[in-house]
């Protein structure tokens, strides 16, 4: 029988008008040297509204005003952690529809890890 690890978080799709979609290139973990969305686990008790605000914050620097969950997915993908060989990933998507302040170019929350704003 296979154990998956389970991992669950919440992300945000923001879209700036003049730079794009909003993504990270992670720099560990099972999505290294990829792009993301922000966002990530919730906190011990945490709400998921709370904590896609937390998160978006954290990672990019902005503050969310408004947002909107639009759905939830989840997939199964090979990955060696722990005592583990295969993950699945629960997540949580939100429209991130109003914010405020500047995308930051360098993740405050992680030394190296890059926003990118794709056009």
């Amino acid at each position: 029988m296979e154990k998956y690890h389970r991992a669950f978080g919440v992300y945000g799709i923001i879209y700036s008008e003049n730079k794009g979609l909003v993504v990270i290139k992670k720099n560990g973990g099972p999505y290294i040297n990829r792009f993301d969305l922000p966002g990530g686990s919730l906190e011990d008790g945490e709400e998921l509204s709370v904590a896609i605000k937390r998160e978006i914050n954290e990672e990019t620097g902005l503050t969310v005003l408004q947002s909107h969950q639009i759905g939830i997915t989840s997939f199964k993908y090979p990955w060696d952690y722990l005592n583990f060989h295969f993950n699945q990933h629960i997540a949580v998507f939100y429209d991130i529809q109003k914010f405020s302040g500047n995308i930051e170019e360098v993740a405050p929350q992680f030394e190296g890890q890059r926003l990118f704003a794709r056009q």
